[in-house]
């Protein structure tokens, strides 16, 4: 398998291949998320919310989910699924002065029109006081989510608080509901807090 990704390392990228252990993603996303005292979730609740991610349907895809997030959270880095293709590189994307060292990357879902519209979404507002503000004609107000399935690119720096922020988030939703959370609803609420509050 590691020769699969021979031409990344030729590259200079470091790969690290993990068997995809429930208890070792179980085990990541503690260490990422914890402590989660100050929000309600008691160290002894946090790991009963974990366990329970399992039973739950979809709970396999969420622990996997969680489970990226916490690595890059821990660690940093670019996740990327196997099927996919990147024609440009990631951080050509990042308008000067942020860097893949410094910035979370996600990406837009743009949801289709006349479709049910989640309770979080991109509007004008946000997109005017982005890092890399766009024309009226190129951005989808009231129709954008922020993209934060495991299936999408992301990118985020060792110890980013936003994807430590976001994995919390999904916790306490899921301890809170015992339903798993909608994950780009939340990425979208906490990058709408977080824009809104920088001086463009």
């Amino acid at each position: 398998l590691t020769e699969l990704f021979d031409s990344y390392l030729q590259d200079g990228y470091c790969v690290v291949l993990l068997p995809m252990r429930l208890d070792l993603v179980l085990t990541l996303v503690y260490r990422a998320a914890a402590p989660m005292d100050r929000l309600g979730l008691p160290d002894v609740q946090l790991q009963q919310t974990l366990a329970q991610t399992m039973g739950a349907p979809n709970g396999v895809a969420f622990a996997v989910n969680s489970g990226i997030l916490a690595l890059q959270v821990l660690f940093g880095g670019v996740s990327l699924s196997m099927d996919a293709l990147l024609l440009n590189p990631f951080d050509a994307w990042l308008p000067a002065p942020l860097s893949l060292d410094d910035a979370a990357v996600f990406l837009e879902r743009n949801l289709e029109p006349g479709s049910p519209m989640p309770a979080d979404v991109l509007e004008g507002i946000d997109f005017e006081n982005s890092w890399a503000p766009r024309s009226h004609t190129d951005r989808g107000d009231g129709t954008t989510t922020v993209c934060a399935s495991h299936l999408a690119p992301r990118s985020l720096p060792k110890g980013c608080l936003f994807g430590k922020q976001l994995l919390q988030s999904w916790l306490l939703s899921f301890a809170q509901s015992g339903a798993l959370p909608v994950v780009d609803g939340a990425a979208t609420r906490l990058y709408k807090e977080y824009v809104r509050s920088r001086n463009p």
